[in-house]
C-alpha cells in the first residue's frame, strides 16, 4: 500500500500524520506533533525540525507524485 504524509503547522508546532492506504481503506500508522518554538532564542528551520522528528521515528524520505500534489490543491 502507498504511504502518505500529511503536515499542517503554525508558528508553535507542526502536526504530522503518516498513513497508508488503498481504494478500500486508509490505515493510520502514526500521528505526532513537532515543537517549532525557538531554541535558545534562535529559530530553527521548520524543515530541519520535521526531518529530525521523522528520522527519529524511522520514517524515510519518499517520492512525491502528481497524485499527491493534486490532493494538496483539492
Amino acid at each position: 500500500m502507498p504511504k502518505f504524509l500529511a503536515i499542517e503547522w503554525d508558528s508553535r508546532e507542526a502536526r504530522v500524520v503518516v498513513a497508508s492506504g488503498s481504494k478500500e481503506r486508509v490505515r493510520l500508522e502514526e500521528a505526532f506533533s513537532v515543537d517549532l518554538s525557538p531554541r535558545d532564542g534562535a529559530e530553527v528551520p521548520v524543515g530541519q525540525r520535521l526531518s529530525e522528528a521523522l528520522a527519529i521515528r524511522g520514517i524515510a524520505r519518499g517520492e512525491v507524485t502528481s497524485d499527491a500534489l493534486d490532493l494538496i490543491h483539492a
